[in-house]
């Protein structure tokens, strides 16, 4: 029956993009953006819970059993799918290409040295800022180690970890400046940078954001330097890559007996990356998240926005005030999973340690039920939209395709997407001033 579900959900996603898909054929569009992120982050772990029950959280298990399991997940899925064509609405909207043109566009004094100076300098400060948060973490092991509660080490950390973003942004300056001059060594130096950053975004403790990191250098790639053609031949030479990436995480994390053991008996090891995939799927989906959300809330018990109130804290350290609530709203997801009472706002010191962000789905859910899911797609779809037809009117500068990339694989309206959005951009703003002089273009669309 899940896989059915999971079957008929595939269907309606790319029905959804092929009826409402323009002439411009862009591959890196929101509408086909978010529609295979949304595939993405569903499809494959639905296909695992099919096999596997047991992959869902045991706090999920306690309260939808496996007979109500595909019920649930119908349930889920047909709002979702309902919403999506609200999100498609929302991107196709006139108002999304209204507003961008209000938008001044930044002219930057833009050079091949400009963005190599610049892209080293995010890359070292973002290295030193990995460095710096590891130290306060205990050190890398201990980091590791800790993963399930990474919540914890991040609170109070929110201003390292904007400077840790500088790393993916040095590297996508890095691929930017291929428009200027292609070589063997820049294509080599760029994997080389390509790597590092990824494995080190892996070490935060979500593989999503690594795999979105793909994305993010494609998109980058294909508005600043060369349209990428014949997209899903590239997609094959990628293929490699992720297999020996979930080849190796498993290796990684284990201890060298167990390594030895690996080698000498590699069928343990497959055994292993084929738990290791079910993991991966499990990790780049929310279905957990909003399987709870869905039984939990009803409206006699939805927030009416007052999570949202926690934004109102968010500039403020928490050494200054001890009671600050959480800036991910996703501790309070994660507390009710461990059976905490909670409600916003409340101080993060009061909830599980933990988070399970909600994304646009869970929040407007929590908030104002399932009405308030097809409205707040809207919403995200104009959004989107907006940074979309910015970028093109923008002319493709590196500055517009950094914030169309950030916004299409990380903006959501829940608190913490939202908080990590504007900080992007705030960031993006300060340095791109510190290497480019800007003035402003007059409107031009």
């Amino acid at each position: 029956m899940i896989l059915l579900i999971s079957v008929i959900f595939t269907f309606f996603l790319f029905l959804i993009i092929y009826i409402f898909k323009d002439d411009s054929n862009d591959t890196f569009s929101p509408i086909n953006l978010s529609i295979i992120f949304i595939f993405i982050t569903n499809v494959p772990y639905m296909i695992s819970l099919h096999f596997n029950y047991n992959l869902l959280n045991e706090s999920i298990q306690a309260r939808i059993s496996y007979n109500e399991l595909p019920v649930s997940l119908l349930k889920y899925t047909l709002l979702l799918i309902l919403s999506t064509f609200f999100l498609v609405q929302g991107i196709k909207s006139n108002t999304s290409y209204k507003i961008a043109n209000k938008i001044p566009v930044l002219l930057h004094n833009e050079s091949e040295q400009r963005y190599k100076l610049s892209g080293y300098t995010a890359i070292i400060i973002g290295l030193v800022s990995y460095t710096a948060f590891f130290d306060r973490a205990g050190g890398f092991s201990n980091w590791i180690s800790n993963l399930n509660s990474r919540a914890s080490f991040t609170t109070g950390n929110g201003y390292l970890m904007n400077l840790m973003s500088l790393l993916p942004i040095g590297l996508y300056i890095y691929i930017y400046t291929f428009r200027y001059k292609k070589n063997l060594f820049k294509y080599l130096l760029c994997i080389f940078l390509f790597i590092i950053v990824f494995l080190l975004t892996t070490t935060l403790g979500g593989r999503k954001s690594s795999l979105f990191l793909i994305a993010y250098s494609l998109i980058v790639w294909n508005y600043g330097v060369k349209k990428v053609k014949n997209i899903s031949t590239k997609i094959v030479f990628l293929i490699p890559f992720i297999s020996i990436y979930v080849l190796a995480v498993p290796i990684l994390r284990t201890s060298s007996e167990k390594m030895e053991l690996y080698f000498n008996n590699p069928e343990n090891l497959i055994e292993e990356v084929g738990k290791d995939i079910n993991t991966l799927t499990k990790q780049v989906s929310y279905i957990d998240h909003q399987l709870l959300i869905m039984d939990y809330f009803n409206v006699n018990n939805i927030w009416l926005g007052k999570s949202y109130i926690d934004l109102l804290y968010a500039p403020i350290p928490r050494s200054v005030y001890s009671e600050k609530p959480p800036v991910d709203d996703g501790v309070y997801i994660r507390s009710i999973a461990a059976g905490y009472d909670v409600e916003p706002p409340q101080a993060y010191d009061t909830m599980y340690q933990s988070s399970w962000p909600p994304e646009t789905f869970g929040a407007a859910y929590m908030n104002f039920s399932f009405m308030g899911v097809l409205i707040s797609m809207y919403f995200l779809g104009i959004v989107y939209g907006i940074t979309y037809s910015y970028m093109k009117k923008s002319n493709f500068s590196l500055f517009s395709i950094l914030i169309y990339g950030n916004v299409i694989t990380n903006f959501q309206f829940s608190n913490l997407r939202i908080i990590q959005t504007l900080s992007y951009l705030i960031l993006l703003l300060f340095f791109f001033s510190l290497f480019f002089p800007v003035k402003k273009r007059k409107k031009q669309y």
